[in-house]
């Protein structure tokens, strides 16, 4: 398995991959790639951007690809959590009543 990652990562050195074998070396010497190639500030960015994505990736499923996404409402409600959150927590527990409210307002089924 060590040799799938020469061709990929000349900078690793020979003598690591030879002394150990199976799993963990794979591991240490993508960690020792990782660590030489790349800055903390690369890295930051590189989790800062994979994360923004993954949440714009939901968020997108959430609106018009989820079995839900045909039911009518606010489409921060059917995005996030944050609607919830702003009446539990701002609102002092309405947000049971505020469904009341959209159920009136949107009906109870989708179109």
């Amino acid at each position: 398995m060590p040799w799938l990652i020469l061709p990929v990562c000349p900078k690793l050195p020979q003598r690591n991959l030879d002394k150990r074998v199976g799993d963990m070396a794979v591991a240490d010497s993508l960690a020792t790639v990782l660590r030489d190639s790349m800055s903390w500030t690369a890295l930051i960015l590189l989790l800062s951007a994979t994360t923004v994505i993954y949440f714009v990736c939901e968020i997108v499923y959430q609106l018009y690809f989820s079995p839900l996404a045909k039911f009518p409402g606010p489409k921060l409600a059917a995005a996030t959590r944050l609607y919830e959150l702003y009446y539990d927590l701002a609102l002092g527990g309405q947000y049971t009543f505020r469904i009341r409210d959209m159920h009136k307002q949107y009906g109870a089924s989708p179109p």
